[in-house]
């Protein structure tokens, strides 16, 4: 009896995967190659590499091997902290490659444009295929002189300091050491953690751009941001007499694994991930703030001396209680195809969505299901939120038949947003908003995920551009 599901692939034709050398992946102890054939189900352009390379941001894309649903060209354009353009190239697309991308221009003058910006991949018809914001940091690990680097991060709305989870800890830690004592910002976080303090400087810049400075316990609001798998993820692309694995696990939830069996072993594989955003209150009693010069690598090679705050504050805990309305959404599809009884298939996709510790979303499909559903929730707190999701992505296909093919493949996708409003003395009163999402079932979900993203925040008159 033949068992084809009603979604995911459409056969078995065969097309060259990624000639890109990825990760293998580890399977029952073999270590597999990294070239194979198979079909899969991969989105049309995936960001696999975002970095400065000699003083110039550096993106590589790689196309979908299957080749349909390429666009004829590509705009690779990068947006500053203002969401005006700084640059923009021109990508042709080629099944299977890897195209790596220089945006000259990119980065001008973070510290005027802003830390936190956007980097968009849109088709001809000026579709987003793919949209990554990412922030701007300063690398100070190997002497007096830093240079700029890029991290994947969130959006937000404007006047929302962006930090890492590394950074978040580490002040946190700093802060706990000193209890009601002046914090030295900058050089406690140096001396403490030294490979943040470029982090530290880029941290405070940003703090002493956000007014009110003065009053008894002033707040500024602070988006953090942390994933598994780090950075964009990674590619699984391995092969053996079993089977063959395609794939590619992150950025964060984000997943899609397909499997092809060949023998009665077959081939077995899982993919885990998390995203979690976090809008929150910093609240500090500032002492004072002085500069000092910083000298910095600019693209271009040209070393800058940067004015940068070194602020001295003692932490506080402001007792405004805050509103914080969250919204999440998880999707994942399905696909298995195998003739019972000379072979099998099996996919299963799961995902949950969390504000804070509470489970809201716990949904999962197998075997040609899907799911896709969106939930709505507020908490109070005087501190911040946090929206997470987690995914489990399962294939196996074996074929003990050489006659009887055998396929699964599984693909997902997800969104976390969180909006806050305060009316408290010394915090800011204006809307505020995080939002992080992610997919790999094409085009037509980016695009619902991002109508998802603009109806929540426009409830309160705030126009996003995910």
């Amino acid at each position: 009896m033949l068992h084809h599901s009603t979604r995911g692939l459409l056969g078995l034709v065969p097309s060259w995967l990624r000639s890109l050398t990825l990760s293998s992946l580890a399977l029952g102890g073999l270590m597999l190659s990294t070239s194979a054939r198979a079909q899969e189900a991969e989105p049309a352009a995936t960001l696999v590499d975002l970095a400065m390379e000699d003083g110039t941001l550096t993106a590589r894309i790689q196309w979908s091997a299957q080749g349909t649903g390429l666009p004829s060209y590509a705009l690779l354009t990068s947006y500053d902290g203002k969401e005006s353009a700084t640059a923009q190239t021109r990508v042709v697309p080629k099944a299977g490659t890897v195209s790596v991308v220089k945006l000259f221009g990119a980065l001008q003058e973070p510290w005027t444009t802003g830390w936190a910006q956007t980097l968009v991949l849109a088709d001809e018809q000026g579709q987003s295929l793919v949209t990554q914001p990412y922030d701007v940091n300063l690398d100070c690990s190997t002497g007096e002189t830093c240079g700029f680097v890029v991290a994947p991060g969130l959006a937000s709305t404007p006047d929302t300091v962006h930090l890492s989870s590394e950074l978040d800890a580490a002040l946190t830690a700093v802060e706990a050491k000193y209890g009601t004592q002046d914090v030295d910002l900058v050089e406690q976080v140096s001396k403490d953690f030294p490979v943040l303090r470029g982090e530290a400087l880029v941290y405070a810049h940003q703090l002493a751009q956000i007014p009110p400075l003065m009053g008894p316990c002033t707040c500024v609001w602070q988006a953090v941001h942390t994933r598994s798998p780090s950075g964009l993820g990674y590619g699984i692309n391995s092969s053996s007499a079993a089977g063959v694995l395609s794939g590619w696990n992150g950025a964060g939830a984000k997943h899609w694994l397909t499997a092809i069996g060949l023998n009665a072993t077959g081939i077995t594989a899982s993919v885990t991930g998390y995203s979690e955003s976090r809008l929150q209150l910093s609240c500090k009693r500032w002492s004072y703030i002085f500069t000092r010069s910083v000298p910095v690598f600019t693209p271009g090679g040209v070393v800058k001396p940067l004015p940068f705050p070194f602020p001295i504050y003692r932490p506080c805990i402001s007792n405004c209680q805050v509103r914080f309305d969250h919204r999440g959404r998880i999707s994942g599809r399905t696909f298995s195809t195998y003739e019972a009884p000379y072979s099998t298939a099996t996919a299963t996709e799961q995902s949950t969505y969390r504000r804070d510790s509470t489970i809201l979303l716990n949904l999962s499909a197998t075997q040609g299901g899907a799911f896709d559903q969106t939930w709505n929730s507020a908490v109070m707190s005087n501190v911040g939120s946090t929206g997470r999701v987690n995914t489990t992505g399962y294939v196996q296909s074996k074929k003990p038949s050489t006659l009887y093919g055998s396929s699964a493949s599984v693909s997902n996708g997800y969104a976390i947003m969180i909006h806050a409003k305060a009316a408290c003395p010394y915090v800011p009163t204006t809307h505020v908003g995080v939002w992080n999402y992610g997919t790999s079932q094409g085009t037509p979900q980016t695009t619902s995920l991002q109508q998802t993203i603009k109806s929540f925040f426009l409830q309160w008159g705030l126009v996003v551009n995910p």
